[in-house]
């Protein structure tokens, strides 16, 4: 049984569920119904340590572990992990190690929503691209509460103190913003974007501060 904070939960293409917590990373086998804590052999990470905010699992089962101190890469097949951290000195390194959300694109991308802005892992080169510049085509800027891919290989973007929601189009690069407006009906409300869902209708939820919407080109109140 689980005492400590349950934070995110996910499941694997082998059918294991992950669960990140306030206390590490546990794994649930819904076969036997048995739950254990992850640990990781012959690595100096202790799981344990780690306050686990968002977990991202690719389809070779390789996990991306979004913590308060920075992105864990744990490959499941070869027993093998990496913890990627912010460095002041290098603009290539993680953005901030404060991470709240993990996702992917269609293009075998990482995004990384974290409390300064959004960072895409370049895999084959091993370094971060950073979009926190408030201009026209980033402003993915600001703490990121919540990231997710939709069904068209969309990005969207969840933003805390008034920076709105964001989608991101991979394809080309272009990031579209909404922002809230008290005198547009069909604008997003709230300051505070908190959790972003695509349903099996391939609709969009939102939800803020101020309830839930639903994205249809502008946005309903529900």
């Amino acid at each position: 049984m689980i005492s400590d904070k349950v934070n995110c939960v996910t499941k694997d293409y082998r059918g294991f569920y992950w669960i990140g917590t306030s206390k590490g990373l546990y794994k649930f086998d819904p076969a036997n119904s048995k739950i254990k804590k992850a640990s990781i052999k012959n690595s100096d990470i202790n799981l344990e340590s780690f306050y686990i905010n968002s977990i991202y699992v690719e389809k070779n089962n390789s996990l991306w572990i979004g913590t308060g101190r920075g992105l864990i890469y744990f490959s499941q097949s070869e027993n093998t992990v990496q913890h990627y951290l912010n460095d002041e000195k290098d603009k290539t390194s993680l953005l901030n190690d404060n991470i709240y959300a993990v996702a992917g694109d269609d293009n075998d991308n990482i995004f990384i929503a974290t409390e300064k802005g959004l960072a895409k892992f370049d895999k084959k080169n091993k370094k971060f691209i950073n979009f926190n510049k408030a201009s026209d085509n980033s402003r993915t800027n600001g703490l990121i509460s919540c990231a997710i891919k939709d069904s068209k290989g969309y990005i969207w973007v969840g933003t805390m103190y008034n920076y709105g929601l964001n989608r991101y189009n991979p394809a080309n690069g272009k990031v579209e913003h909404f922002y809230c407006n008290d005198y547009d009906s069909t604008s997003i409300k709230g300051k505070i974007v908190s959790c972003v869902f695509e349903d099996s209708k391939k609709q969009i939820w939102i939800g803020t501060d101020k309830g839930l919407f639903r994205f249809c080109h502008t946005f309903k109140v529900w």
